[in-house]
């Protein structure tokens, strides 16, 4: 009884029903797109990543790293190289007297290999 009338319903308002299902169909599919993207734009980072030799970790200290640090974070599983480098932060100004706070970072040429685009 309860099939005899919804059948008849659905047959009544066959647009509605439709245009309803459509609803669904887009919205669920819209969000499996969104779902699976996620994983395939994690996927074509890491693989560019790789391609351009990126770090995979970097770590900071306050008071700097020893060699001792160094073997050790070297024998870490996953890493097939280490770069140790420096930075400081420096005050620059300009013609204007405006200063800056301007990073001066080393730079490995087999590690972060840069890409120019334009």
């Amino acid at each position: 009884m309860i099939y005899k009338d919804l059948l008849r319903l659905i047959i009544k308002t066959f647009r509605r029903f439709i245009s309803i299902l459509l609803i669904v169909f887009i919205g669920t599919g819209f969000m499996m797109g969104l779902y699976t993207s996620n994983d395939v734009l994690r996927q074509s980072v890491d693989n560019y990543y790789d391609q351009q030799h990126f770090f995979d970790i970097q770590v900071y200290s306050s008071y700097g790293f020893c060699k001792e640090d160094i073997e050790k974070l070297g024998k870490l599983d996953g890493l097939k190289s280490i770069y140790p480098s420096r930075f400081v932060d420096a005050y620059t100004s300009d013609d204007n007297n405006v200063t800056f706070v301007t990073r001066i970072e080393e730079l490995h040429t087999a590690n972060s290999q840069l890409e120019l685009v334009e």
